[in-house]
């Protein structure tokens, strides 16, 4: 089994993933690509070390970079990724820009705005 973590980070996704959601799983893969701080990384660890999770492959932290004292940088069943879950070309990147700027010149509506009472 595997959770795949991609939240927004909200009021309410803060520290989701915590010890109670941990003791919940039984040698589960757990990615994250969303929010770190949606992880409680303590909590994190504390379920590798009694594996509710077998192996935590990480792109995000509550902390970024990542600090160098950190347990996750040593621990044997972590993966960690240098935050890149999305890849984005050049051209997409100009294109995205491009589309947008569109839209505001000519008042359409846009496809990638944060609704704020959403907070994502």
């Amino acid at each position: 089994d595997w959770v795949i973590a991609a939240l927004p980070l909200t009021e309410e996704t803060h520290h989701l993933f915590d010890e109670t959601f941990f003791a919940c799983l039984h040698n589960a893969g757990f990615i994250n690509v969303g929010r770190g701080a949606t992880v409680e990384e303590t909590a994190l660890v504390g379920a590798l070390e009694n594996r509710n999770v077998r192996l935590a492959v990480l792109d995000v932290f509550e902390e970024e970079p990542l600090p160098a004292h950190s347990p996750l940088w040593v621990h044997p069943n972590v993966i960690i990724t240098p935050h890149i879950a999305a890849l984005t070309s050049a051209e997409d990147a100009a294109q995205s820009i491009l589309d947008t700027l569109r839209c505001i010149e000519t008042g359409e509506p846009l496809a990638n705005a944060v609704d704020v009472s959403r907070q994502y």
